[in-house]
């Protein structure tokens, strides 16, 4: 699968099939933190970005250039790259699962059963394979 350049649907950018009666668009979800959390900790929740920055676009390129991979592949791809600032590995797994968990853009890969596809990591673990989903485009 090839990752091409363009714009990246994220599931908290409304469609034209989202917009309100009216022509009002629905609220963005902001990320929110515990009524008990510090301030601190509020002001952080309520900064952060849904939009996909270059790191998530590097991330989601590599990927669709390996076609499917295991979370500590994947962050291993990345940081052969000279293309990153990222140093360690533990910041490209936090980058995957954002682009994982929070915009829904990978996937995981399935077997010939429908079953996920796992493979045994360096660990010894057994890992899912993942790849991008079909129709992003970046």
């Amino acid at each position: 699968m090839s990752v091409l350049f363009g714009q990246v649907p994220v599931p908290y950018a409304p469609s034209q099939d989202d917009i309100l009666p009216g022509g009002h668009e629905p609220p963005v979800l902001k990320p929110v933190a515990r009524a008990s959390d510090p301030e601190t900790s509020k002001a952080a929740a309520a900064s952060i970005s849904r939009e996909l920055g270059l790191r998530h676009k590097l991330v989601l390129l590599i990927l669709g250039e390996m076609g499917q991979a295991t979370d500590d592949e994947l962050a291993e791809s990345v940081l052969q790259t000279e293309l990153t600032t990222m140093n360690r590995h533990e910041q490209v797994r936090r980058v995957i699962r954002t682009i994982r968990e929070d915009h829904d853009l990978m996937v995981p890969v399935l077997d010939e059963d429908g079953n996920h596809l796992q493979t045994r990591n360096i660990s010894g673990r057994m890992a899912r394979v993942w790849t991008v989903r079909e129709g992003v485009t970046l």
